[in-house]
């Protein structure tokens, strides 16, 4: 994990998951009996209310059809959004190279982990575990864009020989919004753009020095 404070990042290079901690996910309980069962229990609940609306609320004539039909479908799709999970993660994305989960990473999704440290004023300390859904190199050609006066729009850093794509670029800003890293300009009016907190420029400055993918060229263009 990466640590940041807001006048001297330190730096903890991440350590990713090895293959031993995730090998509880290949066997039958994690792959088929634990979804089945929750499957099961989410239908089983689903069947329960359904069947008292239709029998209370309703005064259905046959409540068993609708809560039957219901909870089946729950299910089903149930079922199948555990099994896409399971598939992402026990990296068969990577094994048949096939977006699988349908998130526009093969595989798992990279993530930069960053801890800040936020020294305040009054001696106050605070400290903030940041996921980033992107990967170092992508997030130092972000950094040594943003720092030398680049606009933060979607149009400077999606598209053909750009960094990113726009549903990766869209996740990562909206993240660091959230996070503290970028805020908006005027936030009354988001349409005179966005730029860099203050510790948001500790934490491009440490990843401006890394290798990264070719920036963008400079677009005037703010959101």
């Amino acid at each position: 994990m990466n640590k940041f404070q807001t006048d001297a990042p330190i730096v903890q290079p991440p350590k990713p998951p090895t293959y031993a901690e995730k090998q509880f996910l290949h066997t039958f309980s994690a792959g088929a009996l634990l979804p089945l069962l929750q499957s099961t229990i989410t239908a089983f609940v689903i069947f329960i209310v359904v069947f008292v609306i239709a029998t209370l609320v309703f005064d259905a004539v046959d409540p068993f059809k609708p809560a039957g039909v219901i909870a089946t479908l729950v299910w089903g799709f149930t079922w199948l959004s555990l099994q896409k999970r399971w598939l992402s993660l026990t990296r068969l994305e990577e094994i048949f190279n096939v977006d699988l989960n349908n998130d526009q990473v093969i595989g798992e999704p990279q993530v930069v982990k960053i801890q800040v440290t936020d020294v305040k004023e009054s001696g106050h300390v605070e400290i903030h575990n940041i996921d980033l859904p992107t990967t170092p190199q992508k997030l130092s050609a972000l950094a040594q864009g943003l720092l030398n006066g680049m606009s933060c729009s979607e149009k400077t850093w999606t598209g053909a020989g750009k960094p990113f794509s726009s549903p990766e670029f869209r996740s990562l800003r909206t993240e660091m919004l959230r996070r503290g890293i970028l805020e908006y300009v005027s936030p009354k009016d988001p349409r005179q753009g966005i730029q860099l907190t203050k510790v948001g420029r500790a934490v491009m400055r440490h990843y401006s020095d890394l290798p990264s993918p070719t920036p963008p060229a400079d677009d005037a263009d703010a959101e």
